[in-house]
């Protein structure tokens, strides 16, 4: 945790960089996936559009998601463990890595909203996932600077996928990174 802390603390959130002495990289969507391995298209991830959809929609294509406003991460386990049709299983495979993993929140939900772009299991390659989660890893390194400037000596949660800045930096240690990036 320290070493991330140092690592979180040394990006220029607005710019995606890191920065420190004489040494920067830009975190970057190909860098995300490469790490993490995520398919990625062009078609922009918005959650604040995905809420306004039509939940009857997303309702009439799974029975997962029948009057389900909230489900927690046990509950969608649970559902996964169950679960025996591959379309169902998938949706329920990226909701919990999403929700526990690549975009947590400090909540133990599912966070339904990605249902939307999960509708159509097919599509999932189309929708630009490296950065949503890359943005979603800056919104959580500008939290976690907030917090450490405001001196609260509370307990602080990071969420996020922030391992993968320490992974970057990492990388970005030896010569063939920068060939890759």
């Amino acid at each position: 945790m320290p070493f991330l802390e140092w690592v979180m603390g040394q990006v220029v959130v607005d710019r995606k960089e890191f920065k420190h002495r004489l040494k920067s990289f830009k975190f970057t969507r190909f860098m995300v996936e490469q790490i993490i391995g995520i398919p990625s298209g062009d078609t922009e991830i918005n959650l604040q559009n995905a809420a306004s959809k039509s939940n009857d929609a997303i309702a009439s294509s799974d029975a997962m998601f029948m009057a389900v406003s909230k489900m927690s991460i046990a509950e969608a386990i649970a559902q996964l463990l169950a679960e025996h049709e591959e379309e169902s299983f998938m949706r329920l495979f990226i909701l919990v890595a999403l929700s526990t993993i690549l975009c947590p929140s400090t909540q133990n939900f599912v966070n339904l909203n990605y249902a939307a772009y999960l509708l159509d299991i097919s599509a999932f390659h189309k929708y630009d996932w490296a950065s949503h989660v890359l943005s979603y890893i800056m919104s959580e390194v500008k939290k976690y600077q907030g917090f450490i400037s405001s001196k609260d000596n509370g307990k602080i949660y990071v969420g996020s996928c922030l391992p993968l800045l320490a992974i970057s930096f990492l990388l970005s240690l030896s010569s063939t990174f920068y060939f890759l990036f």
